[in-house]
């Protein structure tokens, strides 16, 4: 667990290395904020995170105005 008692915030969570990102982090023991411009992707990988017994949450970034 080397990342316990840490916060990581994967942009782009929803698909490809995002998800593998964000679920290795959880698997070494990090909260993860699941960020994506889908954010129903982005609910989907933090549910499984969760599912799993780690932290998660969600993010969608599609109302910023950027």
């Amino acid at each position: 667990m080397r990342l316990a008692g840490k916060v990581a915030v994967v942009t782009g969570a929803g698909s490809g290395f995002g998800v593998a990102i964000a679920e290795l982090f959880a698997a070494e023991g990090a909260a993860v904020i699941c960020a994506d411009i889908v954010g129903s992707a982005a609910e989907k990988v933090a549910a499984g995170i969760v599912a799993k017994g780690q932290k998660a949450a969600a993010v969608s970034y599609t109302h910023l105005d950027v």
